[in-house]
């Protein structure tokens, strides 16, 4: 199930190969806990407070260690996804 909040707007397709892989890597890696659709290597600006944040290092399958991170991308789990 995908669920989107009220202030979101889709940019580009989400398709049914995406949909895979974020499936697959969710039944391999039991260290991944959600997957975001909003989060990515570009955002810089933390949407709750307002202030510059880092993206953190990404692994190839776009996953990031969440606790040890900053801004949106230190939250542990996601109501967009």
């Amino acid at each position: 199930t995908l669920h989107f909040m009220d202030d979101m707007v889709v940019t580009r397709p989400f398709g049914l190969a995406e949909q895979i892989t974020v499936h697959r890597t969710l039944q391999s890696r039991p260290d991944v806990i959600a997957f975001s659709l909003r989060l990515h290597p570009q955002i810089t600006t933390c949407y709750a407070t307002e202030s510059k944040s880092d993206a953190p290092l990404f692994d190839p399958e776009m996953t990031w260690n969440w606790q040890h991170a900053q801004g949106d991308f230190a939250y542990p789990m996601s109501l967009d996804a």
